[in-house]
């Protein structure tokens, strides 16, 4: 309220649905920095056309928050006397204290250390014109020294100043550099003190004005006149830039200035900032002060930088991969990936792409944060990172070549600058990863048969046995071993031949991922059809170029005895008691034939 900003609406009259923009500007008071931020509450009004009555939207609330400003304090501590030669003599000390921050600092004060065999007691109470300083304002604090034999005896009077202010809210007080004073026994000196600031704290675009102020003090004993500011700006940032620097309420000319032993006075400049501000990380300059003495060489005071940063976009990439080992086609892995800002300004469209990928398959999508989102479609703040993930099956490929080799890069756009073309992409070092392909040796074999069922002694049985290597080497000599549960006998299982050429059994080879079909038939004895099944289990193995030779998992078949004769301990052969049966049957049809025969006749 404190700042009336009028809304202006491109119309007043709106139809259903109708949504259009209104604006309205605000100017930042240090009491809103004060606050750490600025609300603002928007209320909608209009009146329907059948009711006298408006109606009113719900409150609409922003808070924009204050950013990187920081307290601070500096403190210059001055006498007019520039020899002690008395005891009992009066120190007037002075204390030029200055808000150096962005802050409004209260409760202004400074405290004043004596050095031994000087001693507190002998320093009266300090005190300033006000106590509570807006940003580059300076207050100016006194206290009065007695001096003693001591201080005589020491050749001199040593004290160090500090002034200290609090910022507002709840944060700790800050606390000003220490400003030493040695007044000696005897002798004038000249001296010359510059203190530079400015309000502000980041640099956002070119053509952006940055004041400067510099607090100038004659810190010696005798008057100085053409008292001269330098400011030398640094690289990258371009010299000549920097405004005219003039001093005190008359704007008095740099170099013109005259000033006292122990007075001060402010001096004011600007400087416009350049596109080529922007390659470094921030605006640095420097100033020193001089000043000509009634005699004897001009005094130089120490020099007084100001460091004001500028946004600048980075980017970085680490890149993991979970398992580091896999030994099949089809193994899953999953690539991990940690994005991190590690500018001083955002990132938009912030992307993951693979740059160097030595998988012959397709790597999976790369998705980012939670939940996921696509690679592109992230933003980072200053100092965050971000989790992307994607996945790869392993092919037969990948095996055979025994390693999967990855990298990545990280990419993501900065703010675009006002009145500059849109910013190119800062992309990151490549990150990579690796997987190891183990190439194992392994085998397994399917037994099956034709035949369902058992039905008499001498019966051929035909087996099949398909084998495949699944693994990733070849094998050589594949065997297959076909052990047969009693009271089958080995004996009566034929050779086992494989493929359309019936390679004898053990002199077969395979090649990773290779398939052959092998048959053997066992002719069915006495025992097995009276045992009631004939059970067998097969296994199968081979020797690769290295390592042990794979054994495959058993394939067990039970073909069931059907239509089985009752065992009566006779020992009648069974052919015969066959053979008796047919001829009673025919003996019967022989017999139905005569019959009919006889019933034609009558």
């Amino acid at each position: 309220t404190a700042n009336p900003r009028p809304t202006t609406c491109p119309q007043t009259t709106l139809a259903p649905r109708e949504a259009p923009a209104c604006t309205a500007t605000y100017t930042v008071t240090q009491a809103d920095l004060d606050n750490n931020a600025v609300t603002d509450v928007a209320t909608a009004h209009g009146t329907p056309p059948d009711s006298e009555t408006p109606v009113d939207s719900p409150p609409s609330t922003l808070t924009i928050p204050e950013s990187g400003l920081v307290a601070a304090i500096s403190v210059v501590k001055v006498s007019e006397v520039t020899s002690i030669g008395a005891v009992g003599q009066q120190v007037p000390y002075r204390f030029h204290v200055v808000n150096t921050g962005g802050l409004t600092l209260t409760n202004v004060n400074v405290t004043d250390v004596q050095a031994p065999p000087s001693s507190n007691a002998n320093l009266g109470p300090i005190t300033c014109t006000t106590a509570t300083l807006a940003p580059g304002e300076s207050t100016a604090c006194t206290a009065t020294y007695t001096v003693t034999q001591a201080d005589l005896d020491n050749d001199g009077v040593t004290n160090t100043a500090t002034a200290h202010g609090t910022p507002p809210g709840s944060r700790t007080p800050v606390s000003s550099p220490p400003s030493t004073l040695t007044i000696p026994e005897g002798g004038l000196v000249a001296g010359i003190d510059v203190i530079k600031s400015s309000t502000t704290v980041t640099i956002t675009a070119p053509g952006q004005q940055v004041p400067y102020t510099f607090l100038v003090v004659n810190t010696g004993g005798f008057t100085l006149t053409n008292v001269t500011v330098n400011d030398t700006v640094l690289p990258p940032s371009p010299r000549g830039e920097l405004g005219e620097i003039t001093c005190g309420p008359q704007d008095t000319p740099n170099g013109e200035v005259t000033l006292s032993p122990g007075a001060s006075i402010q001096c004011r400049a600007t400087y416009t900032v350049t596109a080529e501000d922007f390659t470094g990380s921030s605006l640095r300059n420097v100033a020193t002060a001089t000043g000509t003495p009634p005699f004897g060489p001009p005094p130089v005071s120490p020099p007084s930088p100001v460091d004001i940063p500028i946004p600048h976009p980075a980017i970085a990439i680490t890149k993991s991969v979970t398992p580091t080992v896999v030994s099949a086609a089809g193994d899953v892995v999953t690539y991990r990936f940690v994005v991190s800002n590690t500018g001083t300004t955002a990132l938009s469209a912030v992307t993951v792409d693979e740059t160097d990928f030595s998988g012959t398959g397709t790597p999976g999508t790369i998705t980012c944060g939670t939940p996921p989102v696509a690679s592109g479609a992230v933003t980072l703040a200053a100092g965050t990172s971000t989790t992307c993930t994607s996945t790869y099956a392993v092919t037969a490929a990948d095996i055979e070549a025994g390693r999967i080799t990855n990298s990545a890069i990280a990419a993501g756009t900065p703010p675009t600058i006002p009145g500059q073309d849109p910013p190119a992409p800062v992309r990151s070092a490549p990150a990579s990863a690796e997987v190891t392909a183990t190439r194992g040796a392994a085998i397994t074999v399917v037994k099956s048969s034709s035949t369902d069922k058992i039905v008499r002694p001498g019966q051929h049985v035909p087996f099949q046995f398909v084998v495949t290597n699944t693994g990733q080497v070849p094998l050589t000599g594949v065997t297959i071993t076909d052990a047969l549960t009693a009271p089958a006998s080995a004996a009566n299982l034929g050779p086992i031949t494989c493929g359309p050429e019936r390679t004898p059994n053990g002199a077969v080879t395979l090649a990773a991922g290779a398939t052959v079909t092998c048959t053997a038939t066992y002719t069915v004895s006495k025992a097995d059809y009276h045992h009631g099944s004939l059970r067998n289990t097969a296994t199968a193995t081979g020797t690769p170029p290295d390592g042990p030779a794979p054994v495959s998992p058993e394939s067990t078949i039970t073909i069931p005895v059907k239509g089985k004769l009752p065992v009566t301990g006779s020992s009648f052969p069974a052919g015969l008691w066959m053979g008796a049966g047919v001829l009673a049957v025919l003996l019967g049809a022989a017999l139905l034939l005569v019959v009919r025969q006889r019933r034609i006749r009558a």
